[in-house]
């Protein structure tokens, strides 16, 4: 095993609302730069095995998320300094209310375990 530092660059991934700015991703972690523009979102969807913790670093955005036990929609305002934990299977949406960044920290990412229940402006 190697203890040399890895060095890379961003990966930029342009979608809809803006654009994610992939740090790393891998079998034990993954940190992204969610950067949104005013107005814009991206879908209701949910991950299974993806556990996730948002951090809002600039803006202003709409959380939108289904109460599983509840069977219910609700909406919560996040600001600059709020942190969000989101378990597995939580459906959830955000939307820029004025252009926005978003610190990311989670599990392992994978494409295919993003399950969408509404569109958003990437689709």
């Amino acid at each position: 095993m190697s203890i040399e530092p890895v060095f890379s660059r961003l990966e930029v991934h342009p979608k809809g609302w803006g654009e994610e700015l992939w740090i790393t991703n891998n079998n034990k972690y993954c940190g992204k730069i969610l950067q949104f523009k005013k107005d814009s979102s991206f879908s209701m969807h949910y991950h299974i095995k993806k556990e996730e913790t948002w951090c809002v670093t600039r803006g202003r955005l709409k959380l939108e998320y289904f109460d599983l036990e509840k069977a219910t929609r609700k909406e919560k305002l996040l600001e600059e300094g709020d942190v969000v934990h989101l378990k597995p299977c939580v459906p959830h949406k955000l939307t820029a209310l004025e252009e926005s960044s978003v610190f990311e920290v989670s599990t392992e990412h994978f494409n295919e375990d993003s399950y969408r229940v509404e569109k958003g402006c990437s689709q």
